[in-house]
């Protein structure tokens, strides 16, 4: 009787920490994604993801995919378990099945992924299914997904998992890989994700939460930046010259790497040169006394 109890008990608690979720975030949960790529002949950059806003196109909802501020990267929209991605609002544009969570084990889908040699067929097959547990406690579904992919006339075969609610730990909205003689040209890692300011999902130290921890808040220390993209340089605009006597600012990049730190005497009325950053995004912090004032957002663009 006591091992039936004990069993109950489990099973309870399991189908209740798996709690019903979307297939992929939604508008409201205002994702922003944090995503590291690497080219072989390159130094890995910093992308980031979010969403622009929901737009109706084709008869669906989708939600409009900003890369780094400013370049559209796509549609994405859910329906029931499953997960679409579209380039363009163009209907006669083909619409691709990214995931669907709807599998059991065996279990397999068919869809689009892209190569250097362009679109390729990919097929799916389920191998295991398991709870995971995420960054803020949540439990969620693993999928162990086995993929075969046909590119130059050979069939490539390995292994990537899914998690329902938050994606591939590859690039989240199209599937990428590595196929030739087990070296990468072009990887995508999955870095964090977070929802709503508060960190959902991260899979390496790596995340900085320097993007997330200030929030503009109303303070008389106001500052912005021009131009914002920004190609070989920027300035720092202040409301109040005083508000910033014993203030100084400092540059970190999306993995909380401190770039330089300078005061405001030291950057006033001065072109700040980023003629050697990558492109990508960093956050500028107004600092005063050890405190975290206010941080903004700078894209780099060159």
């Amino acid at each position: 009787m006591k091992t039936k109890l004990l069993l109950a008990f489990f099973c309870f608690y399991f189908v209740n920490t798996l709690k019903a979720q979307n297939p992929f975030p939604i508008f409201s949960d205002n994702p922003q994604w944090y995503l590291i790529h690497t080219f072989s002949i390159d130094e890995p950059f910093n992308v980031f993801y979010t969403y622009g806003q929901e737009v109706n196109a084709c008869g669906k909802t989708y939600n409009k995919v900003i890369k780094d501020f400013s370049y559209t990267q796509g549609y994405i929209r859910n329906e029931g378990k499953k997960v679409y991605f579209r380039n363009s609002t163009n209907c006669s544009d083909l619409e691709y099945l990214v995931y669907d969570f709807s599998l059991a084990v065996g279990d397999s889908f068919s869809t689009i992924t892209y190569t250097s040699e362009g679109e390729a067929n990919i097929s799916f097959k389920v191998k295991t299914i398991e709870p995971y547990i995420i960054s803020n406690g949540d439990t969620v579904s693993k999928f162990d997904m086995e993929y075969s992919i046909l590119i130059r006339g050979s069939v490539f075969k390995s292994s990537i998992p899914f998690f329902e609610g938050i994606g591939s730990i590859q690039n989240p909205f199209y599937f990428t890989g590595c196929f030739f003689d087990g070296g990468c040209e072009n990887l995508v890692s999955f870095i964090c994700l977070h929802k709503n300011e508060n960190l959902y999902a991260s899979f390496s130290s790596q995340c900085f939460l320097g993007f997330v921890d200030v929030k503009e808040n109303e303070t008389s220390n106001n500052f912005s930046i021009s131009p914002n993209p920004a190609n070989d340089y920027f300035k720092i605009n202040v409301e109040n010259f005083d508000d910033f006597k014993q203030t100084y600012f400092r540059l970190l990049d999306l993995s909380g790497k401190l770039l330089w730190e300078k005061t405001f005497e030291e950057i006033e009325n001065q072109n700040v040169s980023i003629q050697k950053l990558n492109n990508g995004l960093y956050f500028l912090q107004a600092v005063e006394n050890g405190k975290i004032l206010k941080a903004q957002k700078v894209l780099v663009q060159h």
